[in-house]
């Protein structure tokens, strides 16, 4: 059976439905998955805190390889690592609640308590198929191309 644009768009219609009792008792909130390039945005706001330095073939290499990046520099700012993975993580579950209010990052960085947004992260993750697991997958297969 050939893939079609239909069939691709259908998957988008997969939702679930979670209790969130520590919001409230008898709370729900329903979730979609990512799309592929939800996910790229995702990772791109994520990857914000770290620079490298170097030939750019070089760490293209060694980010679809288990390589090392001899010869590359690295630089890390903590505050921007830990600010761009919580943007990254707000903008996760802004873009898969689904809901007729549109919610936006500025509405998920203001969910309590604290631990809400890791745990809807964490369930959006999985039923993206993104797992730490389905990553080295794709560094194997990238390996073995």
């Amino acid at each position: 059976m050939e893939l079609t644009k239909a069939a691709v768009l259908q998957g988008r219609g997969l939702k679930k439905t979670l209790d969130i009792p520590e919001m409230g008792e008898g709370l729900t909130v329903t979730i979609r998955p990512m799309t592929e390039g939800e996910f790229a945005q995702a990772e791109a706001i994520e990857g914000k805190g770290l620079k490298f330095k170097g030939n750019p073939n070089q760490l293209k290499k060694a980010a679809e390889s288990d390589d090392n990046l001899e010869g590359m520099e690295m630089e890390m700012d903590i505050s921007k690592i830990n600010e761009s993975e919580f943007k990254a993580k707000t903008f996760i579950v802004a873009t898969c609640i689904v809901s007729e209010e549109k919610w936006t990052q500025e509405d998920v960085a203001q969910m309590q308590p604290i631990g809400i947004v890791d745990r809807l992260v964490k369930e959006i993750k999985e039923i993206s198929g993104v797992t730490k697991g389905s990553r080295k997958g794709v560094k194997d297969f990238r390996k073995d191309t």
